[in-house]
C-alpha cells in the first residue's frame, strides 16, 4: 500500500510539473501573439505637400514660388528620433514680367535628399523636430510676349537646393492598432537654391515662323530666403 501511495504520489507531483511547464509555454506564446500585433518602433511615411520657395535674386528677379511635391521618409532606423527622407517638389513655377514686351515661365523640379531629428508627445502623436536637406534642382525658362501666349526662347540650368527647416506633425486619425494613421504637418526655415544660368536661351520656332533670332541673354538668378511646407502626412508602422 504504502508503494502505491509513493507511486500515486510521484505521478500527481509529475502531472503538476507539466501542467505547469505547459501554462508558462502557454503565457509565454501569448505574450510573443500580444507583441506581434502591436506595431514596431519602425514608422514609414508618404506626404503631399504643398511648397512655398523663396523669392530669386540676381539679374531679374521672381516672387516665390509654390507648388506641389512628394515626400516619402522612414523613422526609427537605429537611433531614436532619427528621420531619413527623399523628397521631390514637382512643379515651383513662376510667371511674371520680364519687361515691357516679354514674361517669363520658370518651372524648378527637385530631388532632395533629407536627414531630420525629433521628439514624440501627447502618447507618441505629435512630432516636433529639425530637418536638413539638399539635393539637384533643375531650372526650366521660357519666354514668351506678353501680346500672346508662344514661346520665343527657352532655357535649362541645373544646380543644387538646400533647406534648414523646423518641422512638426500631429496624427488626426488612427486604426485601433496604430498601425495605420492621418495627420497634417508644417515646415518652415531657410531654402534656396544655387544661381541659375539663362546667359544664353536659344530661340524657338514655331511652325512657319521665318523670324531668325540670335540667342537670348536673359541673365543669372539663385535663390535664398524663408520658406514653408503645409502637408497631409500617412504613416504606417509594420
Amino acid at each position: 500500500m504504502m508503494a502505491m501511495r509513493k507511486e500515486n504520489g510521484r505521478g500527481s507531483l509529475g502531472g503538476a510539473l507539466v501542467v505547469m511547464l505547459l501554462g508558462a509555454l502557454g503565457s509565454v506564446a501569448g505574450v510573443q501573439d500580444a507583441q506581434a500585433q502591436e506595431p514596431g518602433p519602425l514608422r514609414i511615411g508618404a506626404e503631399l505637400l504643398m511648397v512655398s520657395m523663396p523669392p530669386t535674386q540676381g539679374d531679374f528677379s521672381a516672387e516665390p514660388g509654390i507648388g506641389p511635391g512628394l515626400r516619402v521618409n522612414v523613422e526609427g532606423l537605429g537611433l531614436e528620433g532619427l528621420r531619413l527622407g527623399l523628397a521631390m517638389p514637382i512643379d515651383t513655377r513662376v510667371r511674371t514680367r520680364l519687361d515691357e514686351t516679354l514674361e517669363y515661365d520658370w518651372t524648378r523640379t527637385a530631388l532632395q535628399a533629407e536627414v531630420g531629428w525629433g521628439v514624440r508627445l501627447v502618447n507618441e502623436r505629435v512630432h516636433l523636430g529639425a530637418r536638413l536637406g539638399l539635393g539637384y534642382v533643375h531650372h526650366r525658362l521660357a519666354l514668351e510676349p506678353a501680346s500672346y501666349s508662344s514661346r520665343i526662347y527657352e532655357g535649362r540650368a541645373h544646380g543644387l537646393i538646400f533647406s534648414a527647416q523646423a518641422v512638426g506633425d500631429i496624427a488626426l486619425l488612427e486604426t485601433a492598432s496604430k498601425s495605420w494613421s492621418l495627420g497634417m504637418g508644417f515646415a518652415w526655415g531657410l531654402t534656396g537654391h544655387t544661381t541659375a544660368n539663362f546667359e544664353a536661351m536659344q530661340p524657338v520656332y514655331e511652325e512657319g515662323d521665318r523670324v531668325e533670332r540670335a540667342p537670348f541673354n536673359a541673365g543669372r538668378a539663385a535663390s535664398l530666403g524663408p520658406g514653408w511646407e503645409v502637408v497631409w502626412r500617412v504613416t504606417w508602422r509594420p
